[in-house]
């Protein structure tokens, strides 16, 4: 189904309902992507639940697709500046905190730079200066911080 243009799923009413349908199930097995997403009990007040998932969902989507790009558009590249000035990379960090668990869990595919926009997104590091480098315990670190500040499981 991902061959199928976007445009086509928001007006077709059968593969609308699908889509819903696969975005309610991943919302129910991923109950931290609802609070990922900035979406708290304000916004399901005000907000259809079909609507929320979707958000989140599609935010998902967005970041996923950005970050593919990134990898690609980049990976060739040795100045970590570029790197980091890339539109797609650009993109993600502005996406802010709703991004943090994906990128953690991105985390595990390779650092990529990754540590960047969660500095960048958090305004923290929770790296000590002993581990600058030691990739694993850097990772460690930053899950850790997720899972303190109720970002990752």
């Amino acid at each position: 189904m991902s061959a199928i243009p976007i445009q086509f799923l928001e007006t077709h009413p059968l593969l609308r309902r699908q889509r819903l349908n696969q975005a309610k199930g991943w919302l129910q097995r991923n109950p931290l992507e609802q609070k990922a997403s900035g979406l708290g009990s304000v916004g399901l007040a005000f907000l259809p639940k079909s609507e929320v998932v979707m958000e989140v969902v599609n935010t998902k989507l967005r970041f996923n697709a950005l970050a593919n790009k990134w990898r690609r558009e980049t990976r060739n590249l040795s100045s970590t500046s570029k790197k980091l000035a890339n539109p797609a990379y650009r993109d993600i960090v502005g996406m802010g905190l709703q991004t943090i668990p994906w990128i953690i869990e991105r985390l595990h595919d390779g650092p990529r730079h990754w540590f960047f926009a969660l500095m960048e997104i958090t305004g923290e590091n929770p790296v000590d200066a002993s581990l600058e480098g030691n990739l694993p315990a850097m990772v460690r670190a930053w899950e850790h911080w997720g899972k303190t500040h109720g970002k990752v499981a």
